[in-house]
């Protein structure tokens, strides 16, 4: 393993059917779905752990529902944790805070879905517990016909509370030991 990436762990957060069902299309959907996946293949061939986060409610993504279902473009191995949750949070009432003190992970890179909801909680959240947390700017959206505005707001806001921003291609560079 790359030393430069030792204790870090990507979660990918809510990347599920039932959001890229909505009136709204997922903003840039094509391109999220690139990049997240080529960070995990990324991820995989420097051994970085993969925590996939899938939520779960009364509506779209009910649990056992087709739309709860992870996007079929991600393809989870059988050794990568999925944590369930049914708040924005992934860290609220789930297992993920044991996971990662169990692996000891402190640095966080995140990507997923909905800017303005689940990613930007978890990412918070991570920041409270005292996790070293990233967002990947290009790698989290919205299905709002707002999205880019939320994506950019929420980018600086994040930036503003001490969580730090990487684009894709950035972090591919750094998984891949070229800083």
């Amino acid at each position: 393993m790359n030393e430069t990436i030792k204790n870090m762990g990507l979660l990918v957060v809510d990347v599920q059917k039932g959001l890229f069902y909505q009136k709204t299309p997922v903003y840039k959907e094509k391109e999220l779905l690139c990049y997240i996946n080529h960070l995990i293949d990324i991820a995989r061939t420097n051994q970085l752990p993969i925590i996939f986060i899938q939520h779960s409610n009364k509506g779209i993504l009910k649990e056992g529902c087709d739309g709860w279902n992870l996007h079929p473009e991600l393809k989870p191995l059988e050794h990568e944790p999925i944590i369930l949750k049914s708040n924005a949070s992934a860290f609220n009432d789930t297992i993920l805070n044991k996971l990662l003190v169990k692996k000891n992970i402190n640095k966080l890179f995140v990507v997923g879905l909905t800017t303005h909801g689940c990613v930007k909680v978890t990412c918070t959240d991570a920041l409270k517990l005292g996790y070293d947390v990233t967002l990947v700017s290009d790698a989290h959206s919205s299905f709002s016909e707002k999205a880019a505005q939320l994506i950019e707001t929420w980018n600086k806001k994040l930036l503003d509370k001490g969580i730090k921003l990487i684009s894709t291609n950035k972090l591919i560079s750094v998984l891949n030991g070229n800083k």
